[in-house]
């Protein structure tokens, strides 16, 4: 694939970003699917914001990226760094390419 991993400091389970996911009110359902810590540690970090709010938001945390393209394994990830400004890549997009015509 030549892909070179290139990690951020506040990464693994000191992360504290998960896309749009955490910028609405924590669902029952979004409870069962988030990350436990975001939940249980965290649930302060569910911070609902307005869609221009959002966009702000995203392009501060995609100004910390030396890339320009990104992979996440997350939707939520991958729609909050396209909002911020960069190439969000979704890991299944790398193990299953669509084909051009």
């Amino acid at each position: 694939m030549n892909i070179r991993a290139v990690e951020l400091e506040e990464n693994y389970e000191k992360t504290k970003f998960c896309g749009v996911n955490l910028l609405s009110p924590c669902t029952e359902s979004n409870a069962a699917l988030a990350h436990k810590r975001y939940v249980e540690q965290f649930p302060h970090m569910f911070t609902p914001m307005e869609p221009a709010e959002q966009i702000e938001h995203f392009r501060k945390h995609c100004e910390q990226i030396r890339t320009e393209k990104v992979v996440c394994y997350c939707k939520f990830c991958t729609d909050g760094i396209n909002m911020g400004g960069k190439k969000g890549i979704h890991l299944l997009e790398l193990l299953f390419p669509i084909q051009a015509e």
